[in-house]
């Protein structure tokens, strides 16, 4: 009973490097033979997908055009395939052959239809299918993502996101699905598009700022969180719309907060 207790009080000693978690080497290759990326994944779980996702955030390209073959065969594993079955006990790297897939117009332009709408499914469907995340509409130039902040579907932005889409596009206003997601106050999206890294003091071409959109309409609790990165302190000075700094007008709360974080 004596050794028991002292075996139960006696705390497990910390795994040696050995004993982490095992990694797969995958090494991605070019049609022309040429290496484009080697990973590093873990072995006991990740899959095709997993690698195509790492490939997406490393060569900054759209997530459902890349096409992964194994090297030895030319085969396409699914997307839920794992790589430590694919590279087998016997060879110590997995070899993938990389290719770009077009894009898929028809796909392209149903999605922007379906993001309006906040058919997060239907979006899916169409980013799979090899929808262009930034295809931009014939009549106003506007992207998937741009509508999506717009109308609020914090989801189907998620889904355009995680496939690559911009979340600062080129226009040739300013405007932007962050200052979209300002002019409705939906501060959920704006939460989301900081997270991703969009502008927060991207100004239009008058110069109007999403702050700028937040102080004017009384956007309280967003109007906080813009105001609370440090970045964003510069347009209280500078930018002007209609003659008038984003603390002249507004909401008074919106403006005294502003100015106690300045």
């Amino acid at each position: 009973m004596a050794e028991r207790a002292e075996n139960e009080g006696h705390e497990a000693d910390p795994p040696t490097p050995e004993e982490e978690v095992e990694q797969v080497d995958v090494v991605v290759r070019g049609v022309h033979g040429e290496q484009v990326a080697l990973l590093q994944l873990p072995a006991a779980k990740a899959t095709i997908m997993d690698a195509k996702i790492a490939l997406s955030s490393l060569l900054l390209v759209p997530l459902y055009t890349q096409q992964l073959l194994l090297s030895c065969s030319e085969d396409v594993p699914g997307d839920h395939e794992e790589l430590a079955f694919l590279k087998g006990a016997d060879s110590p790297v997995l070899e993938l052959c990389y290719v770009r897939l077009a894009f898929d117009e028809a796909e392209s332009a149903k999605l922007l239809v379906h993001a309006w709408r906040g058919e997060a499914s239907e979006v899916e469907q169409c980013l799979i299918a090899r929808a262009c995340p930034d295809h931009r509409s014939e009549e106003d130039g506007r992207t998937a993502l741009l509508s999506a902040a717009l109308q609020g579907h914090l989801e189907v932005a998620k889904q355009l996101c995680r496939a690559g889409a911009v979340v600062d596009p080129e226009e040739t206003d300013g405007a932007s699905p962050m200052l979209a997601a300002a002019m409705q106050g939906r501060l959920e999206m704006v939460k989301f598009l900081a997270d991703a890294k969009a502008a927060l003091d991207r100004p239009t071409a008058n110069g109007t700022t999403p702050l700028h959109v937040a102080s004017l309409f009384a956007w309280h609790d967003w109007t906080c969180l813009l105001s609370s990165v440090r970045s964003v302190l510069r347009p209280l000075c500078t930018f002007r719309i209609c003659g008038a700094r984003p603390l002249g007008r507004g909401n008074l709360s919106c403006v005294s907060w502003c100015l106690r974080v300045k």
